[in-house]
């Protein structure tokens, strides 16, 4: 079965955002969501770097 992994919110990013840039929300929901984007296209582009160059 496979297990599903739950995120907390991140709260320390949220209250660290720069004021004055333009990905600056003060709406938690949206914030989660730019950040949960920011966090797959990480994953992805990982997954994608590791699938390239062949193991040893």
């Amino acid at each position: 079965m496979a297990t599903r992994r739950v995120f907390a919110f991140p709260l320390w990013q949220y209250l660290n955002q720069r004021l004055f840039s333009p990905d600056f929300t003060l709406n938690p929901k949206r914030f989660w969501r730019q950040y949960y984007n920011a966090y797959l296209e990480r994953c992805w582009q990982k997954d994608c770097a590791s699938k390239e160059e062949p193991s040893c």
